[in-house]
């Protein structure tokens, strides 16, 4: 393989990945928004979340 093939490969890869690694993170943050929202929420309520599936 020469560099350019190399290269071009590289480039296509991280075309395809980086919108994926975007959506997680997304997705992550929020998650994390909804979790303290709903954890806030119980400790006005005088409770406390010990599992949740979201």
């Amino acid at each position: 393989m020469d560099l350019g093939t190399t290269i071009t490969v590289i480039v296509i890869l991280l075309i395809g990945v980086i919108p994926f690694a975007l959506m997680n993170r997304s997705n992550k943050k929020r998650e994390k928004e909804f979790l303290e929202a709903l954890n806030k929420l119980a400790d006005e309520n005088n409770s406390k979340i010990s599992s949740y599936d979201i």
